[in-house]
């Protein structure tokens, strides 16, 4: 096999091999150390590979076998030249950028040589930080008798001539112990390979009694710093004593685990309702069992409360004696984890190491004092490249968090960001976009918006496979439209879908009432800071470049708009180059903008007319710049002719005597008129005008409620709308629904609403037959609903509203019982209850089931489906109907 055909981890395998110059230890060496030297050697090298491939991000960086330094002396090495360089970097014992550099085991006839940490000529192989792999068939331990790299302790790792200084129990601080007192109190301490609740407060309880920290200390560094002792740390159930047979017997198929997490959204609805899965066992004899513990897709095998508890307790100990071991214990771990999850493929190989991110983001939002900053970049670094599947089932798992444990760490993320920014010199070479500490917090921030929605008020599964459908109709006439207008298909264009959010099957939009506010989200000092041109230049990259624009949440509106300009200018510039190009092809006359001739006194007409010819015509020429010219008037659009254009239509489209719209002085928004003598291709044509305004940056003050916009998004409007559009309805429709005395009497409401035109005419619609001849009571206040159910239902099939059979279906129900009509609800919806704000809210869909037959209607409850054969008359419905609801139980519906 060729060089070039060598894959990522055989290089630096190699690398390591190649360096090692055969056994690193002579025969009288401990095996234990040569497995530890070993792993130090590795992971030096591969801090060398990623300098020279990634560089430290330091814009200031002087170090030029760094790729972050301005002369850095190897541009554009391949990764099989940079794999070479860093094994000579290493023989070289070059500069390393960052922290301390890791060191190597010394061997016992080193130390006997009298070889410290002090030592200029060993200043790459004394005291070490152990690197773990994470693969299970190299697992070098930390040795008992020297304390983590970084700590004020790595200066006592010297031979055991060292000067001894005043004891621990009379300064009470562990720092101030010799290597001896220290070796002498950690003689008779187990090594802990992993922690639990019970087992950490142990060791506190223990180094208090003792006022001596070494211990804790050392634990703290060597789990920390390994992700597989904290895979089985403080994991729900804990059963040491299972052997390694049973372990093995329970382990789970890796590819398995992988095709379920892909039919994830498949099996979800089943998963509500309690189905479970077993997780992986880790696959090692020291591990807690935990096989037996049933998992459900959207949790972890980690014992959140317990860790909790734990780290509380940590966390509150006088001074935070083991800050500095933690701090270098996650520098090390989050970069072994940046490795396996940049070319191991980490979580395909195990899901559980997503526990370690759990465990660490616990620890980050529980340090007050700030001890681990040095630490935040590493870590966010590695949570960069989290897996779109990890990043979701960690979603689902935060979802399930106390809100104030989301805000908790959406405050530290936007905490690092702001600190971030603030502590660098930012230029046009170096922005936002390349600082990985500001990128990663962003990465993990879209987590955290994804858990809120997810955990929020999201809109019934019935309803948005309704939107969808409609949506999808939609689509459809408008496509035969235009292809009959333009004589061709229309260019589909769909939005950017954010990959996060269709792994989760969500979007934002379906979230009424998220479990932390948009606003909250929003960084100011991010949105100032951002050069919109490189970033939406990322935005439109076909690649792995990062952008806020992506980000949105992160950004007020007055960057989210600068966006949107840019987007715009841009596809302007592009249809005056098509037009240009067309010019010089075809010999035709260059039209490089969206040309408008207005009369003063005829704006509205000639503004629709105009528009109206474009739209038939030629679609496409609505994207170019809008040029607009006043007949016998001089003045030329450099922008301002359009505003004044824009606002002389607003002008006439919303004014009163027109009657295309009203005003509700309570909200302070405008509405359309149910009684408007216009069509709807005027409303069509309006809604072209606004968008070309947007679409030219002309800010426009207009003010409609808030369905107008989720109705743009493709949302269907529900009670919730009308809470917002018209709340004294809205209002008075709840106090009926609600009311607990006799609503005759109080209401003195009949089954009729009237409502003012915009002429002032008042008009009155009944609900039902002779409805303004009976009462609203206590009893039949319900049926004052089911002509809101009945405005709400949607056809298929065949059927619409003016069929006969769908006539005969509203009349038959229309005159029910109260109990009649909870159980055709029972029957199509699955539930006799109405829903919270009446039954405008539930969307019944009312399908033809083949021809007239003697057939019972059947139903799909999930879907509130209700199935109707085309029956011949309203009798014959009336009584297939009657036995179909009251028969219904016992029998199998579909």
């Amino acid at each position: 096999m060729s060089s070039g055909d060598k894959t990522e981890k055989e290089r630096v395998e190699g690398t390591r091999s190649e360096s090692s110059g055969g056994p690193l230890h002579s025969s009288g060496e401990d095996p234990k150390e040569e497995r530890m030297k070993r792993a130090a050697v590795k992971q030096l090298i591969e801090r060398y590979y990623y300098q020279l491939t990634d560089g430290c991000g330091k814009p200031d960086c002087s170090n030029v076998v760094c790729a972050s330094c301005q002369k850095f002396q190897f541009p554009n090495l391949t990764r099989d030249q940079a794999a070479v360089e860093a094994l000579k970097q290493f023989r070289l014992k070059a500069e390393l950028c960052g922290d301390s550099p890791y060191k190597v085991a010394k061997s016992s006839s080193e130390q006997k040589n009298g070889c410290s940490s002090n030592d200029p000529d060993v200043r790459s192989d004394s005291c070490v930080v152990s690197h773990v792999s994470l693969q299970s068939h190299d697992k070098p331990a930390r040795p008992d008798n020297c304390p983590l790299e970084g700590t004020s302790s790595e200066k006592m790792c010297t031979s055991s001539s060292s000067k001894n200084v005043p004891s621990p129990a009379a300064s009470g601080n562990i720092m101030d112990a010799s290597p001896t007192q220290i070796e002498g109190a950690q003689s008779s301490a187990p090594e802990v390979k992993h922690l639990s609740e019970s087992s950490l407060l142990k060791i506190i309880e223990e180094c208090e009694a003792i006022h001596n920290w070494s211990y804790l200390i050392r634990t703290i560094g060597s789990v920390f710093n390994n992700p597989d002792s904290l895979l089985k740390s403080f994991l729900k159930c804990e059963s040491p004593n299972i052997s390694k047979e049973e372990l093995h017997s329970m382990e789970v198929d890796m590819d398995k685990d992988t095709d379920d997490r892909a039919g994830y959204m498949e099996t979800e609805a089943a998963d509500s309702d309690g189905a479970e899965e077993q997780s992986p066992s880790i696959s090692n004899e020291d591990s807690p069992h935990h096989g037996h513990v049933k998992l459900k897709r959207d949790e972890v095998s980690v014992d959140v409360a317990s860790m909790r508890r734990a780290f509380t307790k940590l966390f509150s100990l006088p001074n935070s004696p083991f800050q500095s071991s933690l701090s270098n214990a996650l520098r090390s771990l989050s970069r072994t984890v940046e490795m396996e999850f940049r070319y191991h493929q980490a979580y395909e190989r195990n899901n559980e190491y997503l526990n370690i991110f759990i465990i660490v983001f616990e620890i980050l939002t529980m340090d007050s004092r700030g001890d681990l900053e040095n630490a935040i970049p590493h870590i966010f670094r590695a949570a960069g490249l989290l897996p779109l599947a990890a990043q979701a089932k960690l979603a689902r798992v935060w979802a399930k968090y106390p809100q104030d444990k989301l805000k908790e760490i959406l405050g530290f993320l936007h905490q690092v960001i702001t600190l971030k920014i603030l502590s660098t010199q930012w230029s046009s070479v170096f922005t936002f976009n390349d600082d990985h500490t500001i990128t990663g917090a962003a990465e993990v921030m879209r987590i955290v918006y994804y858990a809120c929605v997810l955990g929020g008020q999201m809109d019934p599964i019935a309803l948005l496979e309704r939107e969808k459908d409609a949506n999808r109709e939609l689509e459809e006439s408008m496509q035969e439209l235009l292809e009959g207008a333009m004589g061709r298909e229309k260019e589909r264009l769909q939005p950017k879908e954010d990959p996060l959010g269709k792994e989760l099957g969500v979007n934002s939009l379906d979230c009424r009432k998220p479990l932390i506010p948009w606003e909250d989200f929003v960084n100011d000092l991010v949105s100032d800071g951002i050069r919109m041109e490189k970033d939406y230049a990322n935005y439109k990259a076909d690649g792995d470049k990062f952008s806020f624009l992506s980000h949105p949440f992160l950004l007020t509106t007055a960057m989210k708009n600068l966006g949107m300009y840019y987007d715009s200018k841009i596809r302007m510039v592009n249809e005056r180059r098509v037009s240009l190009l067309q010019s010089l092809v075809n010999g035709a006359p260059t039209v490089p903008y969206l040309r408008i001739r207005i009369r003063r006194d005829h704006v509205i007409d000639d503004a629709l007319v105009n528009l109206e010819m474009v739209a038939m015509d030629n679609p496409q020429d609505l994207k170019k710049q809008l040029y607009v010219e006043f007949e016998d008037e001089q003045g030329i659009d450099e922008g301002g002719v359009s505003k004044e254009f824009f606002q002389l239509v607003l002008e006439e489209i919303f004014n009163p005597d027109i009657g295309m719209f009203t005003y509700d002085e309570e909200t302070k928004n405008f509405w359309f008129n149910s009684t408007s003598f216009e069509n709807d291709s005027q409303f069509t044509l309006i809604g072209i005008v606004l968008g070309l305004a947007i679409y030219n940056s002309v800010i426009l003050d207009i003010h409609f409620p808030m369905v107008v916009y989720r109705k743009l998004m493709g949302k269907l409007g529900t009670f919730e709308d009308l809470k917002d559009s018209h709340v004294t309805l809205a209002k008075g429709l709840m106090e009926l629904l609600e009311y607990d005395g006799d609503v005759e009497e109080m209401f003195m409401q009949t089954f009729c609403v009237s409502y003012t035109d915009v002429f002032g005419s008042t008009i009155t619609q009944q609900l039902k037959t002779n409805g303004d001849r009976i009462p609203v009571t206590n009893d039949n206040r319900q049926n004052f609903d089911f002509h809101a159910l009945e405005e709400a239902t949607e056809y298929d099939g065949g059927f619409t509203a003016a069929s006969p059979v769908i006539r005969y279906f509203w009349e038959v129900v229309h005159a029910f019982s109260e109990e009649q009509q909870r159980k055709l609800l029972q029957f199509a919806t699955g539930s006799d209850c109405v829903p919270v704000g009446g039954l405008s809210k539930l969307k019944l869909v009312i399908a033809r089931h083949g021809p007239d037959s003697d057939r019972l209607p059947t139903a799909h409850t999930c879907f509130n489906v209700l199935l109707l054969p085309d029956y011949s008359s309203k009798e014959k419905l009336e009584e297939r109907l009657s036995k179909a609801i009251n028969y219904a139980k016992g029998f199998g519906m579909l």
